[in-house]
């Protein structure tokens, strides 16, 4: 806890000394995120957001080396309703850059790493809200943009 603690003061104070945005919102959920979108969309936009799960899928879209890379990552969170009903959360995170690519395995002869992004891994993720879209029952799905995700462990 002291480790996460300390993580959220150092991204809160490099953000606010280097990124033009309106701040870091660190007690915002992947829950209460989607009960606020589509209508607070315009109002989070302008803000990084901490948010923590756990990692669903990750599909590459541009496997090139370097800054052209670009995958994205399900995040996925849930809470029990009942003994018998969970609520599952989700959101789509874009992950762009040479960062993002030395750490999702390509093919089966890519090693493991503990800081690989890798299905069912938790993680945190520092990241923007760009975009929402909709999933089939109609729940607004949060398309993010990271900027850093750290694998809990």
């Amino acid at each position: 806890m002291k480790r996460l603690f300390l993580l959220y003061m150092m991204l809160g104070t490099f953000l606010w000394a280097y990124d033009p945005v309106g701040g870091v919102l660190f007690d915002l959920t992947l829950e209460e995120l989607i009960e606020t979108l589509p209508e607070g969309k315009e109002e989070i936009s302008g803000f990084y957001l901490v948010l923590d799960g756990i990692i669903g899928s990750v599909k590459v879209l541009h496997p090139e080396e370097g800054e052209s890379f670009t995958a994205q990552m399900e995040l996925v969170s849930g809470a029990w309703l009942s003994e018998e009903e969970v609520a599952l959360y989700r959101a789509d995170v874009i992950l762009r850059g040479a960062e993002f690519r030395s750490r999702i395995p390509l093919s089966r002869r890519d090693p493991i790493l503990p800081e690989s992004l890798i299905e069912r891994r938790r993680v945190i993720v520092l990241c923007r809200l760009i975009d929402v879209d909709s999933s089939p029952d109609g729940t607004p799905v949060p398309v993010l943009l990271a900027k850093a995700v750290r694998v809990i462990r």
